[in-house]
């Protein structure tokens, strides 16, 4: 009788190692996975962070340039309007105006993240359908998109740049 209860506790012993080391192997596998999740979010802050510096490098380009002609130098149809990021896998930027299917500067045109329709040209009406030469205020807005670890990455920066009198 003694015998059979030195192998009853042999056999306790032996089940008692295989949960721990279950639960051993859960805490690791865990772990492993918040590793894992911590370095794929790493990456995308990196990747933003690098797309808020070039969004921000491009706003200054448009800033450093003669407020008359901004539009002219980066909207549609120039060779400035869009750019690639090679910062950012897959990286592409657009600038980006409130224009008409013309391409021209128009007040009318509805984007409310760009503060839009406004009277661009100073006359008090926010009707005029081509203030491409006569703008006082300029909206922006800086779109890049690039190929994230988990998704697409997009951002866009808004800003309205004004004529300093």
């Amino acid at each position: 009788m003694n015998l059979s209860f030195r192998n009853l506790n042999k056999a306790m012993t032996l089940v008692e190692v295989m949960i721990a080391l279950s639960i051993l192997a859960i805490g690791i596998m865990s772990v492993m996975s918040a590793l894992i999740s911590i370095t794929a979010l790493e990456n995308n802050n990196h990747s933003e962070i690098i797309a808020v510096n070039v969004a921000r490098q491009k706003l200054v380009e448009i800033q450093t340039a003669p407020f008359g002609s901004a539009f002219a130098l980066f909207g549609p149809g120039s060779s400035a309007a869009t750019f690639s990021v090679d910062q950012l896998q897959g990286g592409r930027g657009r600038i980006i105006f409130p224009v008409n299917a013309s391409g021209k500067l128009d007040e009318t045109v509805v984007d409310a993240n760009l503060g839009m329709p406004q009277d661009l040209n100073g006359n008090n009406l926010s009707t005029d359908t081509d203030v491409t030469g006569s703008y006082t205020v300029l909206p922006v807005r800086i779109h890049l998109q690039w190929v994230s670890t988990s998704s697409l990455g997009e951002l866009n920066l808004n800003t309205m740049l004004a004529k300093l009198k």
